[in-house]
Order: structure tokens, then sequence, then C-alpha cells
């Protein structure tokens, strides 16, 4: 970078090495650490908290706004607003003006009607929704309201913004609301947290809303704490009526009560906590108990010109560069919010885990409790099998009963047909006892010929199931009946010889057709068996399939869930190691953030210093000398803001 020519150039120049190691620095970092170190432009300081804590008040009192005047400013500040609610509805930046007039986001001069119209004009257009940019609107207050004398005050040229409260009722204002902190206050160099001592919650993280802002403890080049309303509790003021005050033990007392939200307030933090009774409290507290309120103003004043005197110095040209030497600190609170928020969500998915192993207890009380993933793949595995062999083995059994088959359950009791070796009596007897046991073991061993079938063509996952329907076939009972009349006619002979041949083939064409027809009616019951046994178990089998079909699809439920659960646990894990490496990452280019600076300034002073050995002119030489005291003077600036370690 060439050296400028004239001393102007260079004292305007003098932080540009520091800056500009800062600015790479900051690219390198990981977008959660960058946004609360990246800054804009124009150094700038918001005011940030909820609705009615005096923040508009803190601003206008810092700017040295007299307390006279206080009523016609509440006015037009409200818009129309009734008092008690919320003054600001968008972001605005106070100013004073050159003249007595008020001056609304415009050059346009405006008595106090008009200026209090215009502002209850924007509302109502963030109300309606209609106002959805977040451009600051600025009010120049008349400069008749200001005192004489602001010495004791902020310059009106610091970018103060007042941010409408965070729990607006109003949906569009709330939504408004949001984007205007994410735009101003993540980015600003210097951050006014401000509540009511008698909302100290407002300062956990979960109630600020803006994660970059949860932080806020282990940054205090950044961030201030300012609570309001404070000596007018009851509890503080019987705490603080008779004992001697100063800022130190003030601050004490109010950390102790910030800490009992489990709020850690790092010792280096302590001091940019500030204590202030302001606006119609303090007016009320000087006109009800002025002892104590002459009591406490004094620590109060203190507090304000701390306050003040803070403001300025963190406005300076290397406030944002403070930020950065704290940035372990920063990594190391948003590790702590990763980690927590992975613990948390982890401790959710543990209970819902807890839950759906009750639930899979109670179904499946058959199986082990642990480990249930394996269990159920198990199972499940078992069903899609039992499934499978119930589904085929019933389209076998439904085909079976509705084969015509009838012809094979004649062939099946068939049998010879009455043959003798002598034209006895006896003969045709024994051939009619014969034959009613060939019957009756045919009764009973029927269904033999069905499993040597199925034995033969079925699948072998099928032949025990359909040897088992087979066995729970119902079974058939020979009955002789059929036999009567031709056992009576012979059991009538007193001879066993036949007189007549004819007699004799008479009662053999006789016995002959007892024999068929014995033997038609009991395989018609064999048939009608093998139909009505065959039919139930197929109807049966009909009602197990959809029943583990159900019980297929609750499995198939309960192992989504827990390969669901097991997926968002690893995804649940992975982002975290992805988060810590990056903030690991982060750690350790934030360790080296001072060595940079440090070699940024070094080549920065001897691209200085080689001007007063080669200088081409004595002037030259004179403005190296002046520049190299003046970027040493900066750095000593620069290194002032470094914590101590």
């Amino acid at each position: 970078m060439p050296i400028p020519a004239t001393w102007l150039e260079r004292h305007r120049q003098r932080h540009d090495w520091a800056l500009q190691a800062f600015d790479r620095f900051v690219h390198e970092l990981a977008p959660e650490v960058s946004n609360q170190v990246r800054r804009s432009d124009q150094v700038t300081v918001v005011v940030y908290g909820a609705t009615q804590v005096g923040k508009t008040t803190l601003i206008l009192d810092l700017l040295g706004l007299a307390s006279s005047t206080h009523d016609e400013v509440a006015r037009v500040l409200r818009g129309g607003q009734a008092v008690g609610k919320s003054a600001t509805a968008m972001p605005l930046r106070y100013g004073r003006a050159p003249d007595d007039n008020w001056y609304i986001g415009g050059d346009q001069p405006m008595d106090e009607a008009q200026a209090t119209q215009a502002l209850a004009d924007i509302r109502r257009t963030v109300e309606q929704g209609s106002r959805q940019n977040t451009d600051l609107t600025d009010i120049l207050i008349p400069d008749r309201l200001f005192p004489a004398e602001s010495g004791n005050a902020l310059d009106v040229d610091v970018k103060l913004i007042d941010l409408p409260g965070l729990d607006a009722r109003n949906r569009n204002e709330q939504q408004l609301v949001e984007q205007l902190a994410r735009r101003y206050a993540t980015v600003a160099d210097l951050v006014l947290l401000v509540t009511q001592a008698s909302s100290l919650g407002f300062l956990r993280p979960e109630n600020l809303r803006i994660e970059e802002l949860a932080h806020w403890a282990s940054q205090p080049v950044r961030f201030r704490v300012v609570v309001t309303s404070c000596f007018s509790l009851s509890s503080v003021r019987k705490r603080f009526l008779n004992t001697p005050l100063d800022v130190h033990e003030v601050r004490l007392a109010m950390i102790s009560e910030i800490e009992t939200l489990e709020l850690k307030i790092p010792s280096r933090f302590a001091d940019n906590l500030y204590v202030l009774e302001l606006g119609d409290s303090a007016r009320d507290l000087a006109n009800t108990d002025p002892e104590y309120y002459a009591h406490i103003a004094p620590v109060v004043s203190e507090f304000r010109q701390q306050l003040i005197t803070d403001i300025k110095d963190a406005s300076g040209p290397f406030s944002r560069l403070f930020a950065a030497f704290q940035l372990d600190s920063v990594v190391q609170g948003q590790i702590s919010v990763f980690r927590a928020r992975y613990e948390e969500r982890k401790a959710e998915l543990d209970e819902e885990l807890v839950v759906l192993k009750k639930q899979l207890g109670k179904h499946y009380p058959t199986l082990s409790d642990s480990p249930w993933l394996e269990m159920l793949e198990d199972h499940q595995t078992s069903l899609d099998e039992q499934h499978t062999t119930q589904k085929q083995l019933g389209a076998v059994l439904s085909k079976l009963v509705h084969t015509e088959c009838k012809t094979l359950f004649e062939s099946l009791f068939e049998g010879s047909p009455v043959k003798v070796d002598s034209e006895t009596v006896s003969a045709l007897q024994e051939a009619l006892e014969e034959e009613k046991e060939r019957l009756k073991q045919r009764c009973q061993g029927w269904t033999d010929i069905f499993n040597e079938l199925f034995e033969r063509v079925a699948a072998d996952h099928l032949k025990a199931p359909l040897s088992e329907c087979v066995d729970r076939l119902p079974r058939i009972t020979f009955d002789d009946k059929d036999f009567h009349a031709i056992a009576y006619v012979l059991d009538d002979y007193s001879r066993d010889s036949y007189f007549w041949s004819s007699n004799f083939e008479n009662d053999r064409i006789v016995l002959d057709m007892a024999f068929r027809k014995s033997q038609q009616r009991h395989a018609s019951l064999a048939h009608q068996s093998f139909i009505d046994g065959f039919r139930a178990q197929a109807e049966k089998i009909e009602k197990t399939v959809h029943a583990l079909k159900t019980q297929k699809r609750n499995v198939a439920e309960k192992l989504q869930q827990l390969h669901d659960h097991q997926d968002t646990l690893a995804k649940l894990q992975s982002e975290l190691d992805a988060n810590l490496a990056r903030m690991t990452n982060s750690l350790q280019i934030a360790e080296h953030f001072e060595r940079r600076v440090n070699d940024a300034f070094v080549q920065a002073l001897q691209t200085v210093k080689t001007g007063i050995a080669k200088g081409s002119t004595a002037m030259d030489k004179f403005l190296a000398v002046l520049n190299t005291h003046l970027l040493i003077n900066e750095a000593e600036k620069l290194y002032a803001g470094k914590p101590s370690t």
C-alpha cells in the first residue's frame, strides 16, 4: 500500500492496518462466530429490551434531555398511544434538531401536533403489516427542549438506536421486531440490554429471542446490562434505606439477584452492569420519599455518568477489534449452546424411546426387552415367513376344496367284487367280514394317501403344514348298516351248503351290491369330510393371514420408529460433531488473532519506517517519524482493550 503524501491522509489511515487484519480474520471464522464479531461500517449502539422497561427514557436521558420537557417529548413519541403502552413501533435514531422544530424521518419541520400525527401514522402502518422495511427513522428533537449545557450527556452524533419492545402484542409488530433485532442488534458495536429489576429473567438466553445475543456475559466489550426501576422495589428500598451506598455494592447486590436465575456473571463483566432509576419511577420516588431519593441519587448519578463514559469509549475505532480478543469466550459459549441443545434434544429422544419400549413390552410380552431393534427385526422375518407360508397354504387348501375329486374317493374305497372258493354260506360270511374289516381300515387311514401325495408334490416349506392340515381333517367311523340285511339272510341258513346254485348266486349278488353301497357311502363321507375340513381350515388360515398382515404392519411401524429414532440420534450426533469441528477450527483461528494483529502492525510499521531512511525529502522523512509514533500510539490503544489473562 503506498504511503499517503499528506499528514491528514496518514492520520485518517492510522487504524487501517488493524481493521484490515480484523476483516481478514472474520472471514475465516464459522458463520455462527463471525456473525457475532462482524460489525457495520458505522459504529452503532443499540438499546434492546422488552416493552415498557424504560429504553426510550434511557436514551433521552443519556442524550441529556431536560427533565422539565418530559411531557411534550412523551406526548410526541407516544404518537397518540395511551400512557403505559409502548412508544416505539419502529427502529428510531434520536438526535438534536438545528432549530426549535420537530423532524420525523425527513427534513420537513413540524410542530408538536404534526410530529405526534407523523409517528401515529408510522405506528399504524406497522400494526397493519404494510410497513415491512427495517430502515431507521430519524427523530430530531427541538433544540429548545435540551438544556443550555449538555456536557454531561452523549454527543448527539452517536448512532444510538431504539428498537421496539420484544413482547409487542401486535403480530405484525412482533415479526418486524425480530427482523429489526437481527439487522441491528447482531451487528452493533455496543448492545445495551435493558430490563427492569422485577424482570431479570429477560437476561436468560431463551428470552433474548436472538441466539447471537445469548452469550452476552462472555462478551464484555460488546454488551452492557442496564437495570431500571431497581431502587423503587420495596425489597431493595428496605435493603438500602439505612445502608451506605456505592456503585460497587449495588452492582454486587444486583449480580447476586441475577445469578439466582442460574445466570453466571463472569468477574470481568461485573463493571458492565448499570443500575438506574429513570423517568416516572425516579420522579415518583423524589416526590413520595425525598429522603430515600436523596440517599440513592448520588449512586444513580454515578452509574449514569459511568455509562455515558463507557458508551463513548466503546464507540472508539478499535471497539470492534476488542471483541476479537474475547472470541475464545464466544466460541466456548457457542460450544456450550451446541452441547446444551444436543443434550436437550437427546434427553427428549431418550424419553420418547422409553415410552416406545414400554409400548413394545405391552404388545410383545414374549419378546426380550433388549435389544428391541434386533428382536423386532427377527420377529418381522418370522412374521414374513409365516405370512408367506399361510397364504400359500390357504391357496392350496382352497384349490383342493374346489377341485372335483369324487372319483378319487370312490376309487380309494372301491374293493374287488365278491369272490369265494366254494358255494357255501360260510364262504359268503367270511367275504362279508373281510370287506367290513377292509372298509373299517380304509375309514381309519383314508387320509394317508394325501400325506403321501403332498410329500411327493408339495413345496418343501408346505409339506409339514399340509400334513398338519390333513391330520386335522374330521375322521369318519365305519358303519356296517349296509350289510345288516344280507348278514341276517346268511345267519338264517341252517346248513352251510346251498341246495340250489341259484340261491348261492343270488346271495352273492346281494352281498356284492351291499359291498358297493357301503363303499360309495363311506367314500362320500370321506369326500365330505375332506371338503368340510379343508374349507374350515382355509377360512381359518385366511383370518390368520389377515392377522399376520396386521402384525407385520404394526411391527414395520415400530421398526420404522426405532430406525427413525436411531437416524435422528445419528444425525444429532453428526450435527454436534460438525458444529464442534467448526468451533474448534474457529477457536484455533481465534487463538492466533493477536499474532495476526501483531504481524499486521509490524508490516505497517516497517512500511512507515522505510520512509525515514528512504524519504525523498526532509519533509517525507519527518512525516515518517511522526507516522511511526502515531502507529505505536494507536497500537497501544488497541492492546489496552485486550483482556488481562
